[in-house]
């Protein structure tokens, strides 16, 4: 019974049916009878539809079910195998450190890493190696006052920055890295020949000033005119300083640099040389209007400012009358001290290359590029010596023109090594220093007086420019080691300014 129950069931579902007999439909024109019969056909036909539906009902959940499974069994060998996302792309959060070893925070900085270690741990070693103690214990004072010095570049809100090197600094914001010295030499390769001025205790308008030089006719007069005045457009002492005609003030470095927006009312100082009435930068002077409560010197002169000019790539070591780099820092004579480390700079430098800058020559003699092109590792004993006093470019070992040196009339030239010099006359020994009988090209006129003579013996200067002997306001630079136009080199090779 319950078999023929089963049947019936499963015929039911899978649409079995019997055929109807002709007595259940009755051909002999019983009233009724086709009627019945149609009926029953429909009857038929919906049974079969509704088999269907359950039938794949039955399906779609038995392929889910297995779908559901497969799903399954792949999410969990995804998570046992360390993989980060499911199979629909949703991240396995239990696996995200999967394979990533947890370093303790006290770990060295750099530990493990060969790169590393040559670069900040044994090269500082053979750097150090290098250094006197009297050397090493200055780089350590001097990188302990950096530090201190960045704390005191941030006032009310002003950051000094980066590129910047001050050359006057008082109050404070007195630092040990001024390099008033320097002043005019590094003033000539100024990027845009802008100096600037933070004040901490000024007004808002006045505490960041930008002036920006619109010619070269200054002399070293122009230190004293913006600290201590005066700050007028006289010639005073050699130096013109007229509004808009040999400086323009801004706000902005931005517009400083653009020559846009200057400031409206410059006012000099129209009390010069009364005792005691001098006022220095920037005297009057104001975005609108007259101002005279922000001035460096006065009767309400500021006392917590600083002027930088802008940081440079170039290393000054010997400059003479105008770009003269006079005076001691630390008690070493600063000139002397870059002079004999002009042969370990070349090695450092980036691109081996030095500079020579000369405001009273003409044409292509008023900025010349020397690059050492000898193969690395290999020095000139004595370089500062020829380059100085007594250039020879032939017959010196690892000292051959267009062999181990070139000539240039632009940076970029000689950092492409493009348009070298082509000619240079032997010139009677220990007379012209830098770049002597040199020029571009052999049958370029031979101009006199255009080169450096400075006497150098054992490292140091002995004798600058005679009148009647070579150029007068000249001076040597050698590029720096890195490409950042914010460092320079004092007490040690990779001294910050």
């Amino acid at each position: 019974m319950k078999v023929s129950l089963l049947a019936a069931a499963a015929c039911f579902l899978l649409g079995c049916a019997v055929r109807p007999a002709s007595a259940q439909f009755p051909m002999d024109g019983t009233p009724g009878g086709p009627q019945r019969m149609q009926q029953a056909k429909e009857n038929q036909v919906k049974k079969e539809e509704i088999a269907d539906t359950i039938m794949e009902g039955h399906m779609e959940r038995a392929l889910h079910r297995m779908g559901a499974k497969e799903k399954k069994e792949l999410n969990e060998a995804l998570l046992e195998r360390g993989s980060l996302v499911l199979a629909d792309g949703s991240v396995i959060e239990s696996n995200k450190d999967a394979g990533e070893q947890v370093i303790d925070p006290r770990t060295p900085k750099g530990f493990g890493n060969p790169f590393f270690r040559a670069i900040h741990v044994e090269q500082n070693i053979k750097v150090n190696n290098l250094l006197t103690e009297f050397e090493q214990k200055e780089l350590a004072r001097l990188k302990w006052q950096q530090d201190e010095d960045l704390k005191k570049n941030v006032t009310d809100e002003i950051n000094v920055g980066t590129g910047w090197t001050p050359f006057i600094a008082m109050g404070e914001m007195t630092t040990s890295a001024v390099r008033g010295p320097e002043f005019m030499s590094m003033m000539e390769v100024s990027a845009h020949k802008i100096i600037r001025r933070v004040c901490q205790d000024c007004e808002d308008d006045y505490k960041d000033i930008y002036y920006k030089r619109l010619n070269g006719d200054y002399m070293r007069s122009l230190f004293t005119m913006l600290k201590d005045g005066p700050f007028d457009d006289i010639d005073y002492k050699s130096t013109r300083n007229e509004c808009w005609v040999d400086f323009t003030l801004h706000s902005t470095y931005e517009d400083a640099i653009a020559g846009t927006n200057p400031w409206q009312h410059c006012h000099p100082d129209t009390k010069r040389f009364q005792v005691g009435k001098d006022v220095g930068f920037p005297s009057y002077s104001g975005p609108e209007k007259h101002d005279a409560n922000n001035m460096n010197k006065g009767s309400k002169g500021v006392a917590d400012y600083a002027f930088y000019y802008e940081t440079s790539n170039w290393i000054p070591t010997a400059g003479t009358w105008r770009l003269d780099i006079g005076g001691k820092r630390d008690g070493v004579d600063i000139e002397n001290y870059h002079v004999a480390k002009i042969s370990e700079y070349l090695d450092l430098s980036l691109h081996r290359i030095a500079r020579w800058v000369c405001n009273d020559c003409v044409g292509v003699y008023k900025d010349v590029y020397f690059r050492h092109t000898a193969p690395p590792g290999i020095s000139v004993a004595n370089v500062e010596y020829f380059l100085l006093e007594n250039f020879r470019p032939f017959g010196v070992d690892h000292f051959e023109f267009n062999q181990d040196f070139k000539i240039y009339s632009t940076y970029q030239d000689a950092i492409d090594d493009k348009n070298a010099w082509e000619h240079c006359d032997v010139l009677p020994p220990n007379t012209y220093g830098f770049p002597a009988g040199c020029r571009p090209k052999r049958n370029d006129a031979q101009i006199p007086n255009q080169w450096v003579r400075v006497s150098v013996k054992g490292g140091s200067i002995m004798n600058k420019y005679k009148e009647g002997v070579g150029a007068q306001h000249t001076c040597l630079y050698v590029e720096a080691a890195d490409e950042a136009p914010d460092r320079e080199k004092w007490m040690s090779d990779d001294e910050e300014m």
